[in-house]
C-alpha cells in the first residue's frame, strides 16, 4: 500500500512538472528585450505626462487596449479601447464603467481622468525599477493575466507596503506588450492592490 502511494505521488509529481514544463514561456530574445525595455520607457513616460495622443501610436492595433482596475482580469467586464477611441474617450472626459470595485461589487463609474487617477497612474511608478521579470505584487486575488494574455510580456511597476499598515498597502501598475508586426504594443494597464 505504501509503495502505491509514493508512486502515485511520484507519477502526480511528473505529470505536473510536465503540464508546467509546457506552459512556461520562452524567454525573451536579447534583442526583443531591447526593444520591449525602449518601448516601456517611452510609455511608462507618457502615461505619467498623460500624453493619450501620444500613448495611443504604443495601443495594439488589433487587440486595442484593456483597462484592468485588478489583476482579476474579467473580460465581460473590463473596459478595452482601440487606439482611435482612446484620444476621444480622453478628451470627452465623460463617465464610463471600468468595472466593478473590490469588495461591494459597485460599478466603478469614473471619467477617463478619475480612472486615471486612482487606477493606471495613482503613485509614481516611474521612480521604481520595472520588473520584467514576473510578477511581484501579489495578494488575496485570483490572478489570471497569464491566461488572458499567454503570448504577452508583463512589465510591472511594485510599490511595496509600509510597516505601518502591516505591508498591506501595496500596489503596482502592470503594463502588458504584445509583439505585433516586429513591435511592441500595449495590450492592457493592469492596476493592482491589496484586495479584501
Amino acid at each position: 500500500m505504501y509503495k502505491l502511494r509514493s508512486l502515485f505521488v511520484i507519477i502526480c509529481i511528473f505529470i505536473m512538472s510536465i503540464a508546467a514544463f509546457s506552459k512556461a514561456k520562452p524567454k525573451v530574445s536579447e534583442e526583443n528585450i531591447y526593444e520591449l525595455k525602449k518601448t516601456n520607457q517611452i510609455v511608462i513616460k507618457l502615461i505619467k505626462e498623460r500624453d493619450v495622443n501620444a500613448l495611443a501610436e504604443y495601443v495594439h492595433p488589433k487587440k486595442g487596449i484593456l483597462f484592468s482596475p485588478y489583476s482579476d482580469i474579467k473580460n465581460n467586464e473590463n473596459m478595452v479601447i482601440d487606439e482611435k477611441e482612446l484620444v476621444k474617450i480622453y478628451d470627452k472626459n465623460a463617465e464610463l464603467v471600468w468595472g466593478t470595485y473590490d469588495g461591494t461589487g459597485a460599478r466603478i463609474l469614473l471619467t477617463f481622468d478619475d480612472y486615471f487617477d486612482r487606477f493606471i497612474y495613482d503613485s509614481d511608478y516611474i521612480e521604481y525599477e520595472p520588473n520584467f521579470d514576473g510578477i511581484m505584487g501579489t495578494g488575496n486575488t485570483y490572478e489570471n493575466i497569464n491566461s488572458i494574455f499567454p503570448d504577452s510580456e508583463i512589465v510591472e511597476y511594485y510599490i511595496p507596503g509600509t510597516e505601518k499598515y502591516a505591508y498591506l498597502d501595496w500596489k503596482s501598475l502592470r503594463l502588458v506588450y504584445e509583439l505585433y508586426k516586429g513591435k511592441y504594443y500595449l495590450t492592457a494597464i493592469v492596476h493592482n492592490e491589496w484586495t479584501i
